[in-house]
Protein backbone atom coordinates (compact mmCIF):
# COMPACT_ATOMS: atom_id res chain seq x y z
CA UNK A 1 0.00 0.00 0.00
CA UNK A 2 3.06 2.44 0.20
CA UNK A 3 4.52 1.66 -2.81
CA UNK A 4 1.43 2.22 -4.51
CA UNK A 5 0.64 5.51 -2.40
CA UNK A 6 4.38 7.08 -3.29
CA UNK A 7 3.80 6.07 -6.93
CA UNK A 8 0.59 7.72 -6.97
CA UNK A 9 2.56 10.75 -5.55
CA UNK A 10 5.14 11.20 -7.85
CA UNK A 11 3.02 10.66 -10.65
CA UNK A 12 0.42 13.82 -9.53
CA UNK A 13 3.41 15.97 -9.46
CA UNK A 14 6.27 14.46 -11.80
CA UNK A 15 8.40 17.52 -12.61
CA UNK A 16 8.27 18.89 -8.57
CA UNK A 17 9.72 15.53 -7.94
CA UNK A 18 12.18 15.00 -10.63
CA UNK A 19 13.24 18.80 -9.61
CA UNK A 20 13.61 17.92 -6.13
CA UNK A 21 15.49 14.47 -6.47
CA UNK A 22 17.45 15.98 -9.27
CA UNK A 23 19.58 18.57 -6.48
CA UNK A 24 20.65 15.96 -4.80
CA UNK A 25 21.73 12.89 -7.39
CA UNK A 26 23.52 12.84 -10.08
CA UNK A 27 20.89 12.46 -12.79
CA UNK A 28 19.04 15.69 -14.47
CA UNK A 29 15.52 16.33 -13.93
CA UNK A 30 14.72 15.47 -17.40
CA UNK A 31 16.37 12.14 -16.79
CA UNK A 32 14.74 11.40 -13.26
CA UNK A 33 11.00 12.64 -15.23
CA UNK A 34 12.06 10.04 -17.75
CA UNK A 35 12.54 7.48 -15.34
CA UNK A 36 9.16 8.32 -13.04
CA UNK A 37 7.46 8.51 -16.57
CA UNK A 38 8.63 5.91 -18.84
CA UNK A 39 9.37 2.50 -16.50
CA UNK A 40 5.86 0.43 -15.20
CA UNK A 41 6.29 0.47 -11.54
CA UNK A 42 2.98 -1.76 -10.88
CA UNK A 43 3.08 -4.87 -9.01
CA UNK A 44 0.67 -7.19 -11.43
CA UNK A 45 1.02 -10.78 -11.30
CA UNK A 46 3.08 -10.79 -14.24
CA UNK A 47 5.77 -8.77 -11.65
CA UNK A 48 5.08 -10.78 -8.82
CA UNK A 49 5.63 -14.14 -10.75
CA UNK A 50 9.10 -12.48 -12.27
CA UNK A 51 10.26 -12.16 -8.65
CA UNK A 52 9.24 -15.42 -7.83
CA UNK A 53 11.19 -17.30 -10.33
CA UNK A 54 14.25 -14.52 -9.80
CA UNK A 55 14.02 -15.56 -5.82
CA UNK A 56 13.76 -19.56 -7.35
CA UNK A 57 16.53 -19.13 -9.61
CA UNK A 58 18.52 -17.30 -6.77
CA UNK A 59 17.91 -19.94 -4.13
CA UNK A 60 19.30 -22.92 -6.91
CA UNK A 61 22.38 -20.85 -7.06
CA UNK A 62 22.53 -21.98 -3.05
CA UNK A 63 22.55 -17.42 -2.81
CA UNK A 64 19.63 -17.62 -0.45
CA UNK A 65 18.22 -19.66 2.03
Amino acid sequence: DAFAASRAQVAADVDRVATEVAAGSAFSAAELREYFTVLDFSLGQRQLDGLAEFAKRVRAHGLID
